[in-house]
C-alpha cells in the first residue's frame, strides 16, 4: 500500500517508466504496469482538468493568480 506521497509521486515514477520503455528499450519493455481490470498497459499523459490531452505547445507557465497579485501590488508601491 503506497502513502499519500507514494501516491503523489506515482504519475512521476510510470511516466520516468514509460519515457525509458520508448527510448532506452527499443525491443520490448522490461515490465509493463497493467490495468487490473482488463490487462491493458497503463499510460502517462498530460491532459487538463477536462481530460483533454494537451500538447506541450499547449503548456505556457505562470505564476499563480496570488503570486501575481502580491507582484503587482508590490510594483505599484514601488512606483513601477
Amino acid at each position: 500500500m503506497l502513502t499519500e506521497n507514494g501516491r503523489d509521486l506515482l504519475p512521476a515514477a510510470l511516466a520516468l517508466m514509460q519515457w525509458g520503455d520508448k527510448h532506452l528499450h527499443p525491443d520490448g519493455v522490461p515490465l509493463q504496469v497493467v490495468d487490473d481490470a482488463t490487462g491493458e498497459p497503463v499510460e502517462v499523459r498530460v491532459c487538463n482538468s477536462a481530460g483533454d490531452e494537451l500538447r506541450v505547445d499547449q503548456l505556457p507557465v505562470q505564476a499563480p493568480k496570488a503570486t501575481r497579485r502580491r507582484r503587482n501590488r508590490r510594483n505599484r508601491d514601488a512606483g513601477h
